[in-house]
């Protein structure tokens, strides 16, 4: 019978033969962050992001392994493995492990095991995935930036789980990145003889890279932008926007924001970015919406409302990469829809504090 859960990740596997593997250290300016003194408790755990390292690998699992649009390769003899970014992650390794357990994806797994002869076999190439796939600020900054790590290989075919493939963000970016690769989709599954496998973290290295290689630029200036998110199932636990009373709509009017909302992720990356295009002031919630802060320019100020359930800095460290101020308000309060009722207090001392002021 094939194995109940996934037993291992692919970097501790006895075939793994290793290529690349860096210890990334996280670095910040801390001149660049702003935190009221009332936020200073709730500020120092989410500060622990920065005392944490991770670590980039990439190499090859020797053997023969099937890819399909399951988070995990599958072996001959039924054995499943965890494989692309954010396999260490507590959440994802839980999700995989769910997943897995699921009737419907134990059946898939023994169809593959019985048709293993049939499915189209290639040899030593690339496959680029991510078990956060459907996430923007994952896919952006994480499973994209992993190609770096391939090295040189016979082919410049990489193979992507068409899961990888189904919304424009996924699509768009890969087009922007590809270079001379060429992104083959896997529909059905495949064998791949000794394929090559990268996980990757967040990292000064990657967003530099995706700088570079997405080829996006925007122009300072004096716009200021409240970015509504409006994307559904991309989190669990609620919506996580920012609540929309009264008081937080005439608060907007008055300062002169206008409101920008890349929608459902129907939008490719060029067309989301390009809507940010002269910022010089940023309202968001915590979201993968942020993510597009790695292809902007300074001078800019972010303001990022954090709430209890999502105490993250990623998005502080992005500021402190490319040059931004980033001011940081925090609400443990949530309405019945589950977004942050932010204090239009905060909001305004946080406003009153960016760089550069308006004029």
């Amino acid at each position: 019978m094939c194995a109940a859960r996934p037993i291992i990740c692919f970097h501790q596997a006895k075939d793994f033969v290793p290529h690349c593997q860096k210890t990334v250290v996280r670095e910040y300016d801390r001149s660049r962050l702003h935190i009221a003194e009332k936020f200073a408790s709730s500020m120092q755990m989410v500060m622990e992001y920065f005392d944490e390292v991770t670590f980039d690998r990439a190499g090859t699992l020797l053997g023969d392994y099937a890819v399909t649009n399951a988070p995990v390769l599958v072996r001959r003899d039924g054995m499943l493995i965890k494989f692309g970014g954010a396999v260490e992650d507590y959440w994802a390794g839980q999700a995989i492990d769910d997943q897995c357990m699921t009737p419907a994806l134990k059946a898939f797994f023994e169809d593959v095991k019985a048709n293993w002869d049939s499915l189209p076999f290639v040899d030593h190439e690339p496959v680029l995935y991510h078990p956060y796939h459907s996430n923007y600020f994952h896919w952006s900054l994480e499973a994209i930036p992993s190609q770096r790590m391939f090295g040189a290989w016979q082919s410049n075919k990489i193979l992507v789980p068409s899961v990888c493939l189904e919304v424009q963000f996924q699509k768009s970016l890969l087009a922007r990145t590809a270079g001379s690769n060429i992104f083959s989709p896997v529909q059905s599954g495949a064998i791949v003889r000794n394929p090559i496998l990268a996980s990757a973290s967040m990292s000064e290295e990657g967003v530099w890279w995706l700088r570079r290689h997405a080829g996006i630029a925007t122009a300072s200036g004096r716009r200021r932008i409240y970015l509504r998110r409006s994307a559904k199932g991309t989190r669990k636990g609620g919506s996580g926007g920012l609540s929309e009373s009264q008081e937080f709509l005439d608060f907007l009017a008055q300062n002169g924001f206008e409101t920008v909302d890349f929608g459902d992720r129907e939008l490719r990356i060029d067309e989301q970015v390009n809507m940010l295009d002269g910022a010089a002031v940023i309202l968001a919630p915590h979201g993968a919406a942020l993510t597009n802060l790695a292809y902007l320019s300074p001078p800019l100020s972010v303001i990022e409302v954090l709430g209890c359930m999502t105490p993250r800095a990623f998005f502080m460290h992005i500021s402190s990469l490319c040059g931004f101020d980033h001011h940081v308000v925090f609400s443990s309060v949530y309405d019945d829809d589950r977004n942050v009722v932010v204090d239009v207090n905060d909001l305004r001392d946080a406003l009153a504090n960016c760089d550069p002021p308006r004029q």
